[in-house]
């Protein structure tokens, strides 16, 4: 071999570990080589967290790729950029007058890009009403970003709540199943539902459609509430509804809870309506578990395609 080809096989290697060395100290800062390991966000449940809304991205694929178009990418991308897991978590206090809202997200690749880019959706500006920990996500660990809002539970919000529950302690929270595309959880059982939307109410963000007292009367009942939504085709949702009614709660009442829940998603179909998509389904009653199923017909009209 002469020296003039070892000389260029030299350079050759050496611009080759070159390059293996910039991939893996590019794939260090902004983590686009590898998968990020898959963390749940029970990681940051709190035994005070009562109510969380979990989505599981990777199942919205269809709708996404509809949503797109001719402009979407090759499924095997969407499949390799789209996080594992996004949440909101939601803890109210109402002895320590302390609501704690957290926004979860386990990227799986690209964890820092994400990261910065969370910082133009200008969260403060959006929810002035939280004091965020921040001006985007933080990162927890690889994979997983998050951002924490907190804000005071107003003295009359927190004698409702006690004057009607008292004191409770909760030893498990409800558990979600983990394998629908969007999952809610409520656990009232200490009064955390009417706590919220009595501090929404306080500080200006909703209205209640009745007096607090009245409100308090209608959702003491309720025990627990779960919602499960999966996609049915590509662009309609089958929505499964469970609220389970407190094991003392008379018929009269768990009655009144299913009317209210009837006029609720009565005033949701309008809104469906009007973004040109449907809603449809029924509910039951037996014995204080009130179950429904519906169906969301024209997703991708809620998001204005």
């Amino acid at each position: 071999m002469s020296k003039a080809i070892r000389i260029v096989l030299i350079v050759l290697v050496a611009l080759l570990v070159l390059a293996i060395v910039g991939v893996f100290v590019a794939n260090s800062r902004y983590e686009f080589l590898f998968d990020a390991p898959r963390v749940s966000h029970e990681t940051l449940i709190t035994p005070g967290t009562s109510m969380r809304l979990a989505v599981q991205p990777p199942l919205a694929k269809p709708l996404l790729l509809k949503m797109l178009g001719d402009q979407a990418p090759p499924g095997w991308i969407i499949d390799r950029v789209m996080p594992y897991e996004a949440a909101v978590i939601a803890a109210p206090d109402v002895h320590a007058k302390h609501f704690e809202v957290t926004l979860f997200l386990n990227a799986r690749r690209a964890s820092p890009y994400i990261m910065e880019m969370t910082k133009t959706l200008r969260i403060r500006e959006k929810a002035p009403f939280l004091d965020w920990d921040g001006d985007g996500f933080t990162r927890v660990q690889p994979g997983v970003l998050a951002i924490k809002g907190t804000t005071a539970i107003d003295d009359g919000t927190a004698a409702a709540v006690t004057d009607h529950w008292g004191v409770v302690t909760i030893p498990t929270r409800p558990a979600l199943e983990g394998s629908h595309l969007a999952e809610l959880s409520v656990d009232n059982r200490d009064g955390s539902l009417f706590a919220m939307l009595m501090l929404f109410a306080n500080k200006g963000l909703i209205e209640l459609p009745l007096r607090s007292e009245d409100l308090r009367d209608t959702l003491a009942p309720i025990a627990t509430m779960h919602l499960a939504g999966d996609l049915a085709g590509d662009d309609d949702m089958t929505i499964l509804l469970t609220v389970d009614c407190q094991p003392t709660a008379e018929e009269g009442e768990i009655t009144a809870v299913s009317f209210a829940l009837g006029g609720i998603i009565g005033e949701l179909t309008k809104v469906a309506q009007t973004k040109g998509a449907t809603l449809s389904g029924s509910k039951k009653l037996n014995g204080a578990t009130i179950s429904g199923v519906y169906t969301l017909g024209g997703v991708s009209k809620l998001f204005g395609i």
